[in-house]
């Protein structure tokens, strides 16, 4: 009886575990001078409301390392899925002995696919210092397959 029950039970939790779709996806992959850095990523989309009617969605990429990729969308088309700088924020930071912090200069960000529960795209742009104007970087080759999260806010 004891196997029974323990076969029973291995079978519903292999069941449960699913194939990979159902996996939490994090991949974010990008270079900067030929480098390529990999990293664990979360995405969010925020939908926002003003009386009760959906005004915009709010998307935020962001690494989960010491240097660290932060990127936010504003689409109030519902339909957008390329965007070009200004007309998303993008930001790189360096956390280590001294503080980098770069903002985007040029650079585009796109959405390839939002699909069941996962969001797929691109980004790179240049990207300058703001602490110091000499220093500038390029982020390239930028790609993202992250798990999305969906938030209702209210305003």
């Amino acid at each position: 009886m004891k196997k029974i029950i323990f076969l029973l039970t291995l079978a519903i939790f292999v069941n449960s575990c699913g194939g990979e779709d159902e996996l939490i996806k994090t991949k974010l992959e990008y270079s900067i001078n030929g480098e390529i850095y990999k990293s664990i990523g979360y995405a969010y989309r925020y939908d926002d409301y003003e009386s009760n009617k959906l005004k915009r969605y709010v998307y935020i990429i962001q690494s989960l390392k010491s240097e660290i990729i932060h990127i936010e969308a504003i689409d109030s088309t519902f339909q957008k899925n390329t965007f070009i700088f200004p007309e998303f924020k993008f930001k790189y930071s360096i956390i280590g002995e001294s503080l980098k912090d770069y903002e985007a200069i040029s650079g585009r960000f796109t959405i390839l696919e939002n699909k069941s529960g996962v969001i797929t795209g691109e980004f790179g742009g240049a990207m300058l210092n703001k602490y110091d104007v000499s220093d500038t970087l390029r982020i390239e080759n930028g790609s993202f397959e992250i798990s999305l999260q969906t938030y209702k806010r209210t305003f």
